[in-house]
């Protein structure tokens, strides 16, 4: 696991430490001096810490917009709404009025979102390739992150387009196979086993705090089940191939590398050690690598979807 994914990850487990914790220590309401205490404690945490841990874990690692501090301070403020005192909860009904244009604006993101995986889906069975490298070569020329939004979206037709192997039925050929954990039987049952649980689990976790929020977060769980799919399948046999003059790596179906044949300096063979250093990239299961590439100039390599970027000079196999 990358660092920017490593970090991304911690600020999340980090936030839900945070909020489970202050459900079982804020106190209903404020009383007595030590209510007082603990409240400012965490009110601490959700408006200086945790916002303090984005901008250096997911914005400055990641290499992100300063913009998206906003994410965390309106990630602090929902929390703060169901976890708080009712005495300052009332402060934060802000988020509670706001839900009324976030239903609005959800249910026309729903209906794009229906509209664009049906014309994927359509447009998909004809495809030879990746859903996904037509956003690099439809935005190569704009800003990055109008490419990594793009391409967020774009996860959504090419995950049934592996998911599905009749729609992948044209494929280009891989140019070699990766040893990676993903692309193996127990992964994918493992993965679809795990998400039914977390759905489950999710679902009475959340249902004391909101019925809404609990429904949308077991049904977001269970519909990972055709990500894992496609991450099965693209691990097993599409993790290395070749499309038009791009090589195409990918290590599982979350995170996705494409280099021009122009931006490659060097093709080697060999046995490495895997390494420790941020600038080499290094894809498959093991210790050691027996392929190595080095780029003309840095190249980026997408993760989580595209949510995180990094900048790498070489990357071995």
């Amino acid at each position: 696991m990358r660092k920017a994914v490593k970090f991304s990850f911690a600020y999340l487990l980090a936030l839900l430490v945070t909020f489970v914790a202050s459900k079982y220590a804020l106190p209903d309401q404020l009383v007595t001096a030590q209510d007082h205490v603990v409240t400012a404690f965490y009110a601490v945490l959700y408006f200086f810490v945790l916002p303090v841990l984005y901008w250096q874990w997911v914005i400055k690692v990641g290499n992100k917009k300063a913009w998206r501090i906003i994410i965390a301070l309106s990630l602090s403020s929902f929390a703060a709404r169901y976890s708080f005192p009712s005495d300052i909860a009332g402060y934060f009904d802000f988020i509670t009025w706001l839900r009324y244009p976030f239903i609005a604006v959800v249910l026309a993101i729903e209906f794009v979102l229906f509209f664009s995986i049906v014309r994927g889906l359509w447009q998909a069975r004809h495809l030879s390739g990746d859903p996904r490298l037509g956003v690099f070569s439809a935005y190569e020329e704009k800003k990055a992150e109008h490419l990594d939004l793009a391409l967020a979206f774009s996860y959504e037709p090419a995950s049934w387009y592996y998911a599905i192997p009749y729609l992948s039925r044209n494929h280009i050929k891989p140019l070699a196979t990766l040893e990676l954990r993903s692309g193996r039987v127990w992964f994918l049952v493992a993965s679809v086993f795990g998400l039914l649980v977390a759905s489950t689990l999710s679902y009475f976790a959340l249902l004391p705090v909101n019925e809404i929020l609990a429904i949308v977060a077991s049904s977001f769980l269970v519909y990972g089940v055709i990500m894992a799919t496609a991450n099965y399948r693209i691990s097993r046999h599409f993790s290395v191939y070749v499309s038009g003059d791009n090589l195409v790596i990918n290590n599982n179906f979350l995170n996705l590398l494409s280099i021009h044949s122009q931006d490659i300096a060097s093709i080697v063979q060999g046995d490495w050690p895997k390494s420790k250093n941020d600038q080499i990239l290094c894809v498959g299961a093991g210790e050691r690598s027996n392929v190595e590439i080095k780029f003309e100039a840095p190249q980026t390599y997408y993760g989580l979807m595209g949510m995180v970027t990094e900048q790498v000079d070489t990357v071995r196999l």
